[in-house]
């Protein structure tokens, strides 16, 4: 998880952090060590010494024994198993009837760390097989109510063509959708940019300009489909190839798709093959 630290820093010494499915801390490599477990509603044994790093990778207060979950937007409490303030958006909205209930009562399958009512978008990413590390930080923000019903797009590069997911807010909720395919080739003929990450495409036409930060920090760039992004995509790891390794190395040699002077390149080959 992007969002937990894996290590904490003091002078003359670095602890390694051990985390769980839901970013937790459960164990301290360095000059302490030690290991422990949470219930599913945080609670954790008094006797057990432990960092001030602890359940969802949120900071522990000792003094009111709770954590300030979103940077001090709510108290939760494990020992009650509730948030000592309510949801803003409850009862008649995504906050639900019971205004200070943690994670709507299934700490099992849903973390809190924000302190707010949940999306849905871990769902969404997990049905569609897509990462939430990179995507996370674009498409959260649609879960907020002055998104209601903005679209925002994601696209995966398969076989050469374009899977197509779009992500819709709904005051509070994220919804999403597998959309029709789009070919790469389009994409290629427009001169299409997208913000990149490995085989993961955001259109720059579609990016507002308030998550162009976040898409960069999740390790996207920005990269215009051409000549050589096509190829790439129709035969994986061939625009980048070493030539000696490929049969016919002028085909897909990156940016020589078409010889610029095929008659040179004509005989160039053709003195290879004879040498």
């Amino acid at each position: 998880m992007s969002d937990v630290p894996l290590s904490l820093l003091s002078p003359g010494k670095t602890t390694l952090l051990q985390v769980d499915e839901v970013g937790s801390i459960v164990a301290e490599r360095g000059s302490r060590q030690g290991e422990w477990s949470f219930l599913p509603y945080g609670q954790l044994s008094s006797q057990q010494a432990v960092g001030a790093l602890r359940f969802v990778g949120q900071w522990f207060d000792p003094v009111v024994q709770g954590y300030f979950l979103g940077n001090g937007l709510r108290l939760y409490i494990p020992a009650i198993m509730r948030f000592l303030s309510p949801d803003s958006l409850s009862p008649f909205a995504a906050g639900g009837i019971n205004g200070y209930v943690y994670c709507s009562g299934d700490p099992v399958n849903f973390h809190d760390p924000s302190g707010r009512a949940r999306t849905g978008l871990t769902k969404l990413l997990i049905k569609f097989d897509l990462p939430k590390p990179q995507l996370r930080g674009y498409l959260k923000p649609l879960g907020r109510l002055e998104s209601l019903k903005q679209r925002r797009s994601v696209y995966r590069l398969k076989d050469g063509n374009f899977e197509h997911f779009e992500f819709m807010g709904a005051g509070k909720k994220i919804l999403g959708a597998r959309r029709t395919e789009r070919s790469a080739f389009e994409s290629y003929m427009s001169s299409e940019s997208f913000y990149r990450s490995g085989e993961l495409y955001i259109p720059q036409s579609t990016v507002p300009q308030e998550a162009v930060d976040g898409l960069t920090r999740a390790g996207f760039t920005l990269t215009r489909f051409d000549v050589d992004t096509y190829v790439d995509a129709l035969f994986p790891g061939a625009a980048s190839a070493q030539p000696g390794g490929m049969a016919n190395p002028c085909l897909h040699r990156r940016s020589n798709f078409y010889a610029t002077d095929p008659v040179a390149e004509v005989a160039r080959t053709r003195g290879s093959q004879e040498s």
